[in-house]
């Protein structure tokens, strides 16, 4: 028997050939004409090309009289990933065509749901090495999503030290609505939307019938609230997280300071996380927690500084002061113009920002999972640069060329581009809207391939979109119009849907 060499070949012919109009044998990495005839092969891959003018045989090309340009970049050098960067106002006629005017505002609702069966990438083993759903549910809450949602895993992971004794407690109808909801986490992540509606289901059952039952449960109530909240947030399907959070909200406010005072804490930190970030969702905020009614001007002070408030929070990210500051910006830039006694606040604000100092305080036990402190101030400095770059596009706006601002951009994408896996979707979204380049654009588009790819949540769909949408935008503008701002907001009917950036 004798072995054949089998020729590798393309799945498309080469460039030699397509301009000479004749047939190509696809072989790799010379195609046999180009050798034959002695020309230069061109090769297989992709170029960048303007078809003649009139050639309308290729009809998604517009002609040159069109003052369309796109780019076509991959990653790495390799050429493995490529990325679409531009819109034309071409493409957006096109696109008008295919749909009518009613749906020219943007639904993320109508992107498919690449996160509602995401892929096993992460071979943990759960799925084979346990028997039973629940069980192998927890065990995978335990050692990975609790951890994953953090930034500093020790003793204080209330993910782990706060939720679990309760879930497991069974003391009352909330406590098991919240181990349904832990259910639904791990099973929306290890097996997609469709194995995990049934435990977000009893979740509900059992926190509903608990409140209808006015049990003594509060603390239980919140927590059930609380994870059913993060579980839509990472099952980006229905968008209900904002429903939950208020639910959330109005049961915190129930809670005395007492036994679970440490718990609370905790638990209270992660409602003032989410509802700080849907302030920056919806453009407005009603206030940050322990402050009292923010409804009026007269209530917008400076936060606190205070060394507590320095200390790196692993389920924020970042420090307190520096949240109450982002809190503070959105809540400034809602009430603008501002009256004569607020227009200091945004240059203090920056003063506060330059120098601020975020601590990291680590008490690891036997269960702490890996403790990296560099990283874990590497993502608070993360926080605090993407403030600045906030701070930048609202209050005290930078045109988008800036050196300054392009000072920021660069410093943050630097530092996204340590990690192995970016953990922390607002900054990289703040720092995704102010990138001026293609390569940049690139860089990004990178950081939330790996994020999906690795993490699997749901609201990193809904992060790219808006982010593909607001440079979409951009590039529709006329030269010269680059630098002037608009929300991103005024692009999406948010009156049923919010993005989170948790």
């Amino acid at each position: 028997m004798s072995a054949v060499l089998q020729m590798r070949k393309s799945p498309k012919g080469c460039w030699t050939c397509k301009h000479r109009k004749i047939g190509c044998d696809r072989n790799l990495p010379s195609c046999s004409n180009c050798l034959r005839t002695k020309r230069t092969c061109q090769g297989y891959g992709l170029k960048l090309i303007w078809p003649d003018d009139g050639d309308r045989r290729r009809s998604n090309f517009p002609s040159r009289s069109t003052d369309s340009n796109h780019f076509i970049l991959s990653v790495g050098g390799s050429g493995d990933r490529i990325y679409f960067l531009n819109t034309s106002r071409e493409d957006m006629l096109k696109d008008i065509k295919r749909n009518p005017p009613g749906s020219a505002i943007v639904r993320w609702q109508s992107r498919p749901n690449y996160s509602s069966d995401p892929s096993a990438s992460l071979k943990f083993g759960y799925e084979a090495g346990l028997k039973g759903q629940e069980p192998s549910f927890l065990q995978y809450y335990t050692d990975v999503l609790s951890r994953m949602v953090t930034t500093i895993d020790d003793m204080n992971n209330g993910f782990r030290t706060t939720l679990l004794p309760v879930a497991l407690s069974q003391a009352s109808n909330a406590a098991t609505g919240l181990l349904h909801a832990v259910y639904a986490l791990s099973a929306y992540h290890l097996k997609g939307h469709d194995a995990a509606i049934r435990y977000k289901l009893l979740a509900i059952k059992h926190l509903s019938r608990s409140l209808q039952e006015s049990e003594d449960a509060t603390f239980a109530q919140f927590a059930a609230s609380m994870m059913l909240c993060i579980g839509d947030v990472f099952d980006s399907a229905d968008g209900s997280w904002p429903n939950h959070l208020a639910a959330a909200k109005s049961l915190s406010g129930q809670l005395p300071n007492g036994d679970h005072n440490k718990d609370l804490l905790f638990l209270q930190t992660l409602l003032e996380y989410h509802d700080i970030l849907k302030g920056f969702s919806s453009g407005r905020i009603s206030g940050i927690s322990g402050t009292g009614s923010m409804s009026s001007a007269e209530t917008i002070t400076m936060p606190r500084e205070s060394p507590d408030d320095a200390i790196i929070i692993g389920a924020l990210g970042c420090s307190r002061e520096l949240m109450n500051l982002i809190a503070l910006i959105t809540r400034l830039q809602s009430v603008t113009p501002l009256p004569d006694g607020l227009t200091l606040l945004p240059c203090l604000i920056h003063t506060r920002l330059g120098n601020l100092v975020q601590i990291p305080l680590i008490n690891p036990d036997a269960q702490s999972g890996q403790l990296d402190s560099k990283r874990i101030l590497q993502t608070a400095e993360l926080y605090r640069l993407a403030s600045l770059i906030y701070l930048h596009t609202t209050l005290l706006p930078l045109s988008r060329s800036s050196s300054q601002l392009q000072s920021l951009v660069s410093r943050s994408l630097e530092l996204l581009e340590m990690f192995p896996v970016c953990t922390s979707p607002w900054p990289l979204f703040v720092t995704a809207l102010e990138v001026n380049n293609d390569t940049d654009r690139v860089r990004v588009l990178h950081v939330l391939e790996v994020m999906q790819r690795v993490r699997r949540i749901g609201n990193v769909d809904v992060l790219q979109k808006v982010v593909e949408t607001f440079w979409n935008q951009m590039d529709l503008r006329d030269a010269g119009h680059h630098d002037e701002r608009f929300d991103w907001r005024e692009l999406f009917d948010m009156r049923g849907r919010l993005p989170s950036f948790i």
